[in-house]
Formats: structure tokens, sequence, C-alpha cells
């Protein structure tokens, strides 16, 4: 498993992950097709995507769980997930699975001439949803479910960490949508929280503790 990283993360959870990684250090783009890219967060989609394009593989954001195989998702040239039921929101980037120079990539990449950092989500969420309309041979485009829910609002933060009889069965993986859940539930998770609490989030997590912690 690679780990892409500009700044070097550190902490307790840090420390237990290092063992199962490939760390590579990487520059983030600035700017592409002449239009700049200034938030942490666009420079991150892109580069996602420039290294699917040259390496394929799958792409997960660091707030990913993930609850079983995705082997059946492999023979697709391109995969990704709905964001809202019948992708409301759009298709999420927090998940990609690709073979390297996918058309599909390609094609999004080349849509970024276009970028405007003004629109937040636009090029990330909105725009692989619109052209996975046009292009659907391209692309498959897995259930609501399958990645990204329970969603980010209150109704899906109140389920993943407050309720606990949510069942994951047509879940690949689950989204822990760290920009809202951290201050409120993640930020102080420790061992002994995860072993002994009942919520989905819990269970979701518990698997991976192991025996010698």
């Amino acid at each position: 498993m690679y780990l892409y990283y500009k700044y070097r993360p550190k902490g307790f959870w840090w420390e237990l992950s290092k063992p199962y990684l490939d760390l590579v250090k990487v520059q983030l783009p600035g700017n592409i097709y002449g239009r700049k890219v200034s938030h942490m967060s666009h420079r991150a989609d892109v580069l996602r995507l420039q290294l699917l394009l040259e390496k394929g593989g799958i792409y997960m954001d660091m707030d990913i769980i993930t609850l079983k195989d995705f082997g059946p998702l492999l023979r697709h040239e391109f995969v990704m997930g709905q964001e809202g039921m019948n992708a409301e929101i759009g298709l999420c980037n927090a998940v990609l699975i690709s073979r390297p120079n996918s058309v599909f990539v390609r094609r999004w990449l080349n849509a970024y001439r276009t970028f405007d950092e003004r629109e937040w989500s636009y090029h990330s969420v909105v725009l692989p949803h619109e052209i996975a309309k046009d292009f659907p041979e391209e692309i498959e485009v897995v259930h609501h479910r399958a990645f990204f829910w329970p969603l980010w609002n209150e109704q899906g933060m109140h389920i993943l960490f407050e309720e606990d009889d949510y069942d994951f069965a047509s879940n690949y993986a689950v989204h822990l949508w760290e920009q809202a859940s951290y201050e409120r539930y993640l930020k102080n998770v420790t061992v002994d929280y995860i072993r002994n609490c009942s919520s989905n989030f819990c269970r979701a997590a518990r698997r991976f503790l192991g025996p010698d912690l």
C-alpha cells in the first residue's frame, strides 16, 4: 500500500500504520492547464488523477474504512461511487478504482481546463457525474451505499457515530467524512473507545485493532 504525502503525518495512529505502508513524498501540483490550483484539497484532487492515469490502482482517502473485498469491481476499467441517493450530489472522488491510462480519467483531467478554484467541489464531484452521463461506457458507477453511505450530513453523522444498528452489507467501504466528523467524534478516538463502544463506526473499525492493542 502506497501513501503519497506532502507533509509526513505523526502521532499514535501513524506509528501503528507505518509498517504497512510504502511512503512516497510528492510535490503537489500548483496549476493545471495554466489555471492556478492553490487549496490543498484541490491540489490533491489533481494529483490522484495524474497518478491513476500513470499507474492505475485503487485510490482511497485516509478516512476510508474498507469492509469487504473490492475484487468484483476490478474487472472494470474505472469505478466511482454515487454520493447521495441516485448521485444527487455527484460522484465522490474519495474512492477511485482505475486501470492505467483510463479513458475516463484522461477525459476528466482534460476537463480541468475550465477549473475555477472558487467552485469547491464542482470538478471533483459534480463534473465526473456529468461526464459519466455522457460517456457511460467508460465508467462503472456503483450505488450510493457502496462507499459513501452514511453521508456527511447531520443524519449521516448520527447514524455513523451514535447509532449501532446500521447494516453494512451493501458497503464495500465506509467514509468517515473527516472534515465533518473530526472535531465532534474522531479527535479523541482511542483504542479503548473503539474496542468498547457499540456505535456503527466502532463496529466497522474494531476488526482492524488486532490482539496486540
